[in-house]
């Protein structure tokens, strides 16, 4: 079925009926994507026709969103990404003959990993019972990968663990 002239509020409507009866998104994702359309979505293209939308219409939009100031680059990307998949369909649905969006480059987000890594001595007091002697202890095997606060000895690659004189 060949459509001229969706209105982009149409293709919202579309995007959400077909996240949630053909894909079967959570009901939280649904609500975070209604959120984005009415807050951040409809007010900037509502009215339009979905055709009349440009890559240079976008970008300006997301440059005016970054230079606000209180938006991350994070919510940049979701909320650009929510547009994708309502054009996206629509060019699905009605035969827009391109997602305008595909050619949006989205904001760069810095990635901070913290990993906080236990030292030998640490491994072994969250390993042993307190009651036992330190001096007698030995691991068997040493683990084969970093052991990773939060994660557990057997996650670390410990097979077994002995005391002096005994096996596990």
């Amino acid at each position: 079925m060949v459509r001229t002239g969706a209105r982009f509020e149409d293709a919202v409507a579309e995007y959400m009926r077909w996240l949630e009866q053909d894909r079967q998104r959570k009901p939280s994702t649904l609500r975070d994507y209604g959120s984005i359309t009415r807050a951040h979505l409809l007010p900037a293209f509502g009215g339009r026709c979905g055709e009349d939308i440009t890559t240079e219409q976008v970008e300006g939009w997301s440059a005016q969103l970054a230079a606000r100031g209180t938006m991350n680059n994070r919510t940049r990307v979701e909320i650009l990404t929510v547009l994708h998949g309502v054009m996206q369909r629509a060019k699905r649905a009605w035969k827009l003959p391109r997602n305008p969006i595909s050619d949006v480059d989205k904001p760069t987000q810095r990635r901070s990993i913290v990993i906080e890594v236990f030292s030998p001595e640490v491994v072994m007091m969250l390993v042993w019972p307190r009651t036992q002697s330190r001096t007698r202890r030995s691991i068997s095997r040493p683990p084969s990968r970093v052991f990773v606060a939060g994660s557990s000895w057997r996650s670390a690659g410990v097979t077994s663990i002995s005391r002096a004189g005994t096996s596990a």
